[in-house]
């Protein structure tokens, strides 16, 4: 029982020292006076490696240096977890993903933030979270931008679907919002459904026949996040559904092919290379007492006049 309880105890002390190196690297590979930051942000996808781009730029011009933690999709729980684990580490910033309707994930910044360490919030915004920024896309003005591209798409005659993950995603439902107020401007076009497909394939396609069957003068489908971007044209093309009017979001290469051939009339992108960068540079000015604020990027509606530029160029500049 003892060389068990001794061999468990030498465990956790091996796991602790593992993770505190690969939190930092040694010494002499920075300046010791160097800032130090952790980024706790999504894993995979093109929008999440960009952003990951324009962090590690910002460090080699301001001679900071970020870690880069990954948590997958929407898992706060775990997202919570590697923040509660800052508290053990000598941290100059943090960097993180908001979530405005999470109580606990805003206690967990606020006691960050009582601690005197500034964060960063990226992609969501919680300002009642106590962050100090918010760096991202205007998600109402990029969910505006999608209507009135397919408005001109489509001369303002419009019947539309929305795909989003879940609408209680706040980032999500900013788009929604943005999409649903400008369309109310015209005085024939209107949302008729919205299809919450959790980011699963499956889910999309089943529930994308039903809104077909029920609604059948559909005529134009925005996805307000990337996945269903991605996966929707391949489900159309087997339906034989060639003749609708599609604005996806962000910038996958799946996406872009289909806006290149013309099966999508767009696709609304983030600049998400400016948002890794920003954050950065937001930090590293907190000190000289810059007031908190609210950094958005740009959007771009990226059509088949201009795909190449963004096809040819895989990374973003800034």
């Amino acid at each position: 029982m003892k060389r068990t309880i001794l061999s468990l105890c030498f465990l956790s002390l091996f796991l602790t020292s593992a993770f505190l190196f690969l939190i930092y690297e040694k010494k002499d590979v920075f300046d010791e006076d160097a800032k130090k930051y952790i980024c706790i942000a999504n894993s995979g996808f093109f929008y999440w490696n960009s952003i990951h781009e324009g962090i590690k730029a910002a460090d080699r011009e301001m001679g900071s240096y970020t870690k880069w933690v990954e948590f997958n999709r929407y898992d706060t729980e775990e997202q919570i977890r590697q923040l509660k684990k800052t508290n053990y580490l000598d941290l100059d910033g943090v960097i993180t993903v908001g979530e405005p309707y999470s109580e606990q994930l805003n206690e967990v910044l606020k006691e960050i933030s009582d601690r005197g360490i500034p964060i960063a919030l990226i992609d969501t915004d919680s300002p009642d979270s106590g962050r100090d920024y918010y760096i991202g896309t205007d998600n109402y003005e990029a969910g505006r931008l999608a209507a009135q591209t397919i408005a001109e798409q489509t001369g303002g005659i419009c019947e539309a679907l929305v795909i989003v993950s879940r609408l209680t995603y706040a980032n999500q439902n900013e788009r929604y919002k943005g999409f649903s107020d400008a369309a109310s401007e015209y005085e024939n076009m209107k949302v008729v459904s919205i299809i919450e497909a959790e980011g699963d394939k499956l889910t999309m396609q089943e529930q994308l026949a039903k809104t077909f069957e029920q609604f059948p003068s559909v005529n134009a489908i925005f996805c307000a996040e990337s996945a269903s971007a991605r996966r929707l044209g391949p489900f159309l093309e087997t339906l034989q559904k060639t003749d609708l009017t599609i604005v996806g979001f962000d910038r996958s290469d799946a996406t872009l092919r289909f806006v290149q051939d013309g099966f999508y009339a767009a696709t609304i992108a983030q600049s998400s290379y400016d948002i890794g960068y920003e954050a950065v540079s937001c930090l590293n000015s907190w000190e000289q007492g810059a007031p908190p604020e609210t950094v958005y990027t740009d959007v771009v509606c990226i059509t088949q006049e201009n795909v190449n530029d963004f096809l040819s160029s895989p990374k973003e500049k800034k």
